[in-house]
């Protein structure tokens, strides 16, 4: 069981506070908050939508499930092919082929435009599933870049 954790990159969560590359991530989200602000105005999410079930579901769980199953399996098989673990900049091919087929995932549900918009965090994923072998820091930006994205826009309303 030890050995299916590690392999899905579950087996420990390492020490991200200490990476300067992690918290720049994290303070990235913050800039592009700031420049989205004015797109969303009189839409942000309300504090009780802070505690809903869909805000649990698009912060928490659905992030989850997409790094266990982009980050996890399908960047971490790729890696450890011998094709697909030299990089560019700091990107790995298996990253690039990841991003590729996260972003096509994301069609059948959004835009367009944020189509284009989820490449960049993606690559950024996948740097740090690259850096750690592990989904823990990947797992923790998609939440954190997912909580300020509906706390500016809202949550989505059904159709």
């Amino acid at each position: 069981m030890r050995d299916l954790a590690r392999e899905f990159g579950l087996d420990h969560f390492p020490p991200i506070h200490r990476d300067l590359l992690f918290l720049l991530a994290l303070l990235s989200g913050l800039i592009f908050w700031g420049a989205l602000w004015g797109f969303f105005p009189d839409k942000g999410l309300a504090g009780p939508g802070f505690f809903s079930w869909s805000f649990f579901l698009l912060v928490v769980w659905r992030p989850f499930l997409e790094e266990l199953f982009f980050r996890g399996a399908i960047q971490g098989q790729l890696y450890r092919l011998r094709w697909g673990s030299p990089s560019f900049l700091g990107v790995s091919i298996a990253n690039g082929l990841t991003t590729v087929l996260f972003a096509f995932a994301h069609w059948f549900y959004q835009s367009s435009p944020w189509i284009i918009g989820v490449i960049v965090p993606s690559m950024v994923f996948g740097f740090f599933r690259d850096r750690y072998s592990n989904i823990y820091p990947s797992f923790v930006l998609h939440s954190y870049y997912n909580a300020g994205f509906f706390f500016l826009a809202g949550l989505p309303t059904p159709h």
